[in-house]
C-alpha cells in the first residue's frame, strides 16, 4: 500500500478479491472495488494512520494490512486584517517571507513567515499615502 499526498491509497490486486475495507485511525473510511482511493476529508498538518483489509465475494476479510500514515500538508493560512492595496512579499532566505500591506487606516503593516510559524502584523509607518508598485527586479547572489 502506498499512501501520499493527498493521500491516495493505492492497492495491488490480488487473485479472488472483489474489494477493499479501508479504515482511517481504526475506524472503517469506506469500501472500494478498484484498486485505489483518495480521501479527499481531512484536516490540515494532520497525521493519518490507515489500515486495509481484501475481501472476496462471499464476504470474507482478511485481516487488516500493517497501518501507513500520511501527514496532510498546511494549506493557506488566512493572515487577517483589511487591506487597502495590493500586497508586497519578499524572502530574504530559504525560509523566511516578509508580507507588507497598506491597512485600512494607511498604516504600512508587515507579517513575517519564519519557516515555521506567522508572527502578528507590525505596524511599521503610521501612515503611508501611496505604496509604490512592486518592481520587477531580480536580485542574484
Amino acid at each position: 500500500m502506498a499512501v501520499g499526498a493527498p493521500q491516495l491509497v493505492s492497492l495491488d490486486r490480488q487473485r479472488g478479491v472483489t474489494g477493499y475495507t479501508i479504515y482511517r485511525g481504526g475506524s472503517m473510511l469506506t469500501t472500494v472495488a478498484g484498486t485505489s482511493y483518495e480521501d479527499s476529508k481531512r484536516g490540515r498538518s494532520t497525521t493519518y494512520s490507515y489500515t486495509i483489509d481484501a475481501f472476496d465475494a462471499a464476504g470474507n476479510h482478511s485481516a487488516q494490512s500493517s497501518p501507513a500514515s500520511a501527514t496532510t500538508p498546511q494549506v493557506w493560512t488566512s493572515l487577517g486584517g483589511t487591506l487597502s492595496s495590493t500586497v508586497a512579499v519578499s524572502s530574504s532566505s530559504g525560509t523566511r517571507i516578509d508580507v507588507f500591506v497598506k491597512g485600512s487606516d494607511n498604516a504600512l503593516y508587515q507579517k513575517t513567515w519564519n519557516g515555521t510559524s506567522w508572527s502578528g502584523w507590525a505596524s511599521l509607518v503610521a501612515s503611508c499615502p501611496r505604496i509604490p508598485p512592486p518592481s520587477r527586479r531580480v536580485q542574484t547572489a
